[in-house]
Protein backbone atom coordinates (compact mmCIF):
# COMPACT_ATOMS: atom_id res chain seq x y z
CA UNK A 1 0.00 0.00 0.00
CA UNK A 2 1.29 3.47 -0.92
CA UNK A 3 1.09 5.97 1.90
CA UNK A 4 0.02 9.44 0.77
CA UNK A 5 2.35 12.25 1.73
CA UNK A 6 1.16 14.68 4.37
CA UNK A 7 0.24 17.86 2.48
CA UNK A 8 -0.34 19.87 5.67
CA UNK A 9 2.46 22.46 6.09
CA UNK A 10 4.75 21.73 8.98
CA UNK A 11 4.94 23.79 12.16
CA UNK A 12 8.38 24.96 11.05
CA UNK A 13 6.91 26.25 7.79
CA UNK A 14 4.18 28.20 9.62
CA UNK A 15 6.74 29.75 11.93
CA UNK A 16 8.86 30.89 8.99
CA UNK A 17 5.85 32.45 7.23
CA UNK A 18 4.83 34.33 10.37
CA UNK A 19 8.40 35.56 10.80
CA UNK A 20 8.58 36.88 7.22
CA UNK A 21 5.18 38.57 7.44
CA UNK A 22 6.09 40.13 10.77
CA UNK A 23 9.37 41.41 9.34
CA UNK A 24 7.58 42.96 6.37
CA UNK A 25 5.04 44.67 8.64
CA UNK A 26 7.81 45.98 10.87
CA UNK A 27 9.70 47.33 7.85
CA UNK A 28 6.55 49.00 6.51
CA UNK A 29 5.83 50.57 9.90
CA UNK A 30 9.38 51.89 10.19
CA UNK A 31 9.28 53.27 6.64
CA UNK A 32 5.98 55.04 7.30
CA UNK A 33 7.38 56.56 10.50
CA UNK A 34 10.62 57.59 8.78
CA UNK A 35 8.98 59.32 5.85
CA UNK A 36 6.31 60.96 8.01
CA UNK A 37 8.96 62.26 10.37
CA UNK A 38 11.10 63.60 7.56
CA UNK A 39 8.19 65.16 5.71
CA UNK A 40 7.40 67.31 8.75
CA UNK A 41 10.99 67.93 9.81
CA UNK A 42 11.18 70.99 7.57
CA UNK A 43 8.06 72.56 9.04
CA UNK A 44 9.61 75.64 10.60
CA UNK A 45 8.38 77.14 13.83
CA UNK A 46 7.10 80.74 13.63
CA UNK A 47 9.78 83.43 13.61
CA UNK A 48 12.47 81.04 12.43
CA UNK A 49 16.02 82.28 12.00
CA UNK A 50 16.79 78.93 10.39
CA UNK A 51 14.19 79.59 7.68
CA UNK A 52 15.85 82.94 7.05
CA UNK A 53 19.15 81.22 6.30
CA UNK A 54 17.39 78.63 4.10
CA UNK A 55 15.48 81.20 2.04
CA UNK A 56 18.15 81.80 -0.60
CA UNK A 57 18.85 85.34 0.58
CA UNK A 58 21.53 87.39 -1.15
CA UNK A 59 22.94 90.53 0.37
CA UNK A 60 23.46 93.97 -1.18
CA UNK A 61 26.58 92.78 -3.02
CA UNK A 62 24.90 89.64 -4.35
CA UNK A 63 26.60 87.28 -1.91
CA UNK A 64 24.49 84.36 -0.70
CA UNK A 65 23.63 84.26 3.00
CA UNK A 66 24.24 80.62 3.87
CA UNK A 67 23.19 78.36 6.72
CA UNK A 68 25.46 79.01 9.66
CA UNK A 69 26.03 82.61 8.59
CA UNK A 70 24.66 83.89 11.91
CA UNK A 71 26.19 81.18 14.10
CA UNK A 72 26.92 82.48 17.63
CA UNK A 73 25.81 86.01 16.68
CA UNK A 74 23.00 88.07 18.08
CA UNK A 75 20.77 88.82 15.10
CA UNK A 76 18.32 91.69 14.62
CA UNK A 77 15.96 91.23 11.66
CA UNK A 78 13.53 93.65 10.06
CA UNK A 79 11.66 93.86 6.76
CA UNK A 80 11.45 96.78 4.34
CA UNK A 81 11.12 97.77 0.70
CA UNK A 82 12.88 100.64 -1.01
CA UNK A 83 9.77 102.36 -2.39
CA UNK A 84 8.13 102.46 1.06
CA UNK A 85 7.07 106.00 1.90
CA UNK A 86 7.10 106.36 5.70
CA UNK A 87 7.32 103.23 7.84
CA UNK A 88 10.43 101.66 6.30
CA UNK A 89 12.53 104.85 6.38
CA UNK A 90 11.53 105.25 10.04
CA UNK A 91 12.64 101.69 10.80
CA UNK A 92 15.92 102.22 8.98
CA UNK A 93 16.60 105.46 10.84
CA UNK A 94 15.95 103.79 14.19
CA UNK A 95 18.27 100.90 13.36
CA UNK A 96 20.97 103.25 12.10
CA UNK A 97 20.96 105.14 15.41
CA UNK A 98 20.95 101.91 17.39
CA UNK A 99 23.91 100.65 15.37
CA UNK A 100 25.84 103.87 15.97
CA UNK A 101 25.42 103.51 19.76
CA UNK A 102 26.53 99.87 19.94
CA UNK A 103 30.07 98.70 20.48
CA UNK A 104 31.29 97.79 16.95
CA UNK A 105 33.09 94.72 18.35
CA UNK A 106 29.83 93.05 19.36
CA UNK A 107 29.01 89.73 17.69
CA UNK A 108 25.95 91.24 16.03
CA UNK A 109 24.28 90.98 12.64
CA UNK A 110 21.53 93.36 11.49
CA UNK A 111 19.56 92.03 8.53
CA UNK A 112 16.99 94.04 6.58
CA UNK A 113 15.03 91.79 4.22
CA UNK A 114 13.24 93.18 1.18
CA UNK A 115 9.53 92.50 0.85
CA UNK A 116 9.57 93.57 -2.78
CA UNK A 117 12.24 91.47 -4.51
CA UNK A 118 11.21 92.37 -8.05
CA UNK A 119 11.22 96.15 -7.56
CA UNK A 120 14.16 96.11 -5.16
CA UNK A 121 16.96 95.51 -7.62
CA UNK A 122 20.53 95.47 -6.42
CA UNK A 123 20.88 99.06 -7.64
CA UNK A 124 17.71 100.14 -5.82
CA UNK A 125 19.00 98.64 -2.59
CA UNK A 126 22.40 100.27 -3.07
CA UNK A 127 20.70 103.64 -3.60
CA UNK A 128 18.63 103.09 -0.44
CA UNK A 129 21.78 102.33 1.57
CA UNK A 130 23.48 105.47 0.27
CA UNK A 131 20.40 107.60 0.88
CA UNK A 132 20.46 106.75 4.58
CA UNK A 133 24.25 106.77 4.82
CA UNK A 134 24.29 103.31 6.35
CA UNK A 135 27.42 101.57 7.61
CA UNK A 136 27.59 97.99 6.36
CA UNK A 137 30.01 96.97 9.09
CA UNK A 138 27.51 94.51 10.61
CA UNK A 139 24.38 95.32 8.58
CA UNK A 140 23.17 93.50 5.50
CA UNK A 141 20.33 94.30 3.13
CA UNK A 142 19.04 91.10 1.57
CA UNK A 143 16.41 89.74 -0.76
CA UNK A 144 15.26 86.43 -2.20
CA UNK A 145 12.74 85.29 -4.82
CA UNK A 146 9.02 86.13 -4.49
CA UNK A 147 8.00 82.64 -3.33
CA UNK A 148 10.53 82.57 -0.51
CA UNK A 149 9.65 86.15 0.37
CA UNK A 150 6.01 85.13 0.84
CA UNK A 151 7.14 82.22 3.02
CA UNK A 152 9.07 84.64 5.22
CA UNK A 153 6.06 86.96 5.41
CA UNK A 154 3.96 84.05 6.67
CA UNK A 155 6.60 82.75 9.06
CA UNK A 156 7.26 86.14 10.64
CA UNK A 157 3.53 86.97 10.78
CA UNK A 158 4.06 90.21 8.88
CA UNK A 159 0.52 90.37 7.50
CA UNK A 160 1.78 91.84 4.24
CA UNK A 161 -0.80 92.71 1.62
CA UNK A 162 -0.24 93.49 -2.03
CA UNK A 163 -1.33 95.92 -4.67
CA UNK A 164 -1.82 95.04 -8.32
CA UNK A 165 1.84 94.05 -8.56
CA UNK A 166 1.78 91.16 -6.11
CA UNK A 167 5.45 91.69 -5.27
CA UNK A 168 4.89 95.22 -3.96
CA UNK A 169 3.56 94.94 -0.39
CA UNK A 170 1.83 97.98 1.05
CA UNK A 171 1.04 96.82 4.58
CA UNK A 172 3.34 95.03 6.95
CA UNK A 173 4.09 95.17 10.65
CA UNK A 174 6.97 97.53 11.41
CA UNK A 175 8.71 95.02 13.61
CA UNK A 176 12.23 94.09 14.58
CA UNK A 177 13.01 90.55 15.71
CA UNK A 178 15.92 89.91 18.07
CA UNK A 179 17.53 86.43 18.11
CA UNK A 180 20.11 85.05 20.52
CA UNK A 181 23.39 83.47 19.46
CA UNK A 182 21.73 80.04 19.33
CA UNK A 183 18.94 81.23 17.02
CA UNK A 184 16.17 81.63 19.60
CA UNK A 185 13.72 84.50 19.24
CA UNK A 186 14.14 86.65 22.35
CA UNK A 187 12.09 89.76 21.66
CA UNK A 188 9.98 91.65 19.14
CA UNK A 189 9.95 95.44 18.89
CA UNK A 190 7.90 98.10 17.21
CA UNK A 191 10.73 99.93 15.45
CA UNK A 192 10.06 103.52 16.48
CA UNK A 193 12.26 106.16 18.15
CA UNK A 194 11.05 105.39 21.67
CA UNK A 195 12.57 101.89 21.54
CA UNK A 196 16.13 102.88 20.62
CA UNK A 197 17.69 102.88 24.09
CA UNK A 198 15.94 99.65 25.02
CA UNK A 199 17.31 98.02 21.89
CA UNK A 200 20.85 99.16 22.64
CA UNK A 201 20.66 97.83 26.20
CA UNK A 202 19.04 94.51 25.34
CA UNK A 203 21.29 93.77 22.36
CA UNK A 204 24.37 94.49 24.50
CA UNK A 205 23.13 92.31 27.37
CA UNK A 206 22.12 89.47 25.06
CA UNK A 207 25.46 89.52 23.25
CA UNK A 208 27.29 89.32 26.56
CA UNK A 209 25.18 86.34 27.62
CA UNK A 210 25.68 84.63 24.25
CA UNK A 211 29.46 84.94 24.38
CA UNK A 212 29.96 84.17 28.08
Amino acid sequence: MTVARNTVPSLKHHTLVRYVVGLLLLTATFAAFFFTTNSTARAYTPYSLELLTQAGLRDQSGQKIKAGHFKDKVVLVNFFFTSCGNACPLQTSVLREVQSQLDPSLELAIVSVSLSPIVDTQQAIEDYINKFNISLHNWQFAKTNPENTHNLVDNFRLLAEAVADSDDPINHRNMGFLFSGDGMLMQQYQLRPSVKQRLVQEITALEQLSTS
